[in-house]
């Protein structure tokens, strides 16, 4: 069996990280790392690589953002051989890759000569007994699925607003407020938790980032068996405007207005259909025809082995 395969995704960053493959390349020839290169075309034919190249080598290095990331986790949990997943991030975001602690080229090669490959643990979403969706680093619900479509629909009618992300994702925080999508009745039950209530925004976490760079799960861990959520309550904008800047440094669930808590299983309700988002990928949204209103979330406990630099 071969070694190391790189997965290089030139569509991350919406288009950008075409421009740095031959950066990336110099950069591990330069520090004597042996791979075999193989670049995707497109999401059917990234799932399709990912499947051909589980079959030939020990390890897959997956280069691009979290939705890349989630992308390749899919095909590889469907498979009965695993192989071990390395990740660098070069997306928008690179929550997941910020967790395993490589975001760069130089950070992957002192990884294969200092760091260990650690098994991890992946949540899924279950709807009605079937698995929808693995992910290994958040769900969201509410503001997170909702903003993540505006920049979406925005992004694809301007291009050139694809390098102002920060503002179109402001312009839809606001939006959905004016539009009423939020708050939104929600309920969620867990073995430490019961919530039932008005939220804005929820997050269950594997990970410890969330939205490029939040620190939305302080004491998360990757392999400890336990999925944490955040809720955010039926706030207004101005306070939701606090919190947030609470959640970028981890403090957030100190806030009477946040719940925070720990859990191998989690029970979605909501009397309207939910509009979720796993790591970047928009489920169940308003143009699709699956409604769902109730929907849980578990957590397979070191299910994958995934190349870390610390934790």
């Amino acid at each position: 069996m071969k070694n190391i395969a790189i997965l290089f995704n030139p569509g991350a960053a919406r288009g950008r990280a075409e421009a740095k493959k031959d950066s990336f390349q110099a950069a591990l020839q330069a520090r004597g790392l042996v791979w075999d290169f193989f670049e995707s075309e497109s999401e059917v034919h990234l799932g399709q690589l990912t499947r051909e190249l589980a079959e030939e080598y020990k390890v897959i290095v997956c280069v691009g953002g979290d939705t890349t990331v989630h992308l390749v986790v899919n095909e590889l949990m469907k498979l009965p051989r695993r192989p071990i997943l390395g990740i660098v991030g070069l997306g928008s975001s690179n929550d997941i890759a910020r967790h395993l602690g490589v975001r760069s080229a130089e950070r992957l090669a002192r990884i294969f000569r200092s760091g260990y490959p650690r098994e991890v643990d992946v949540g899924c979403v279950v709807v009605g007994g079937e698995v929808k969706r693995y992910f290994l680093g958040q769900l969201s619900l509410g503001l997170g699925a909702l903003v993540n479509q505006f920049v979406d629909d925005w992004s694809r009618k301007y291009p050139f607003l694809a390098r102002a992300i920060p503002l179109v994702g402001f312009w839809g925080i606001v939006a959905a407020y004016r539009q009423k999508k939020v708050p939104f009745p929600l309920q969620i039950k867990g073995p430490t938790l019961f919530f039932s209530g008005e939220s804005v925004l929820a997050v269950v976490s594997n990970t410890k980032y969330w939205a490029s760079g939040c620190l939305v799960n302080p004491i998360g861990r990757i392999d400890d068996g336990w999925l944490e959520v955040s809720i955010f309550h039926g706030v207004d904008l101005a306070r939701l405007a606090r919190l947030y800047w609470l959640t970028r440094g981890g403090k957030h669930y100190r806030s009477k207005r946040v719940s925070y808590a720990s859990g191998d299983f989690w029970r979605i309700i909501s009397p309207a259909p939910l509009r979720v988002q796993v790591d970047g990928e928009l489920l169940f949204g308003a143009s699709s025809e699956e409604k769902v209103k109730e929907l849980e979330i578990r957590v397979l406990r070191r299910a994958l082995s995934v190349w870390v630099f610390g934790d």
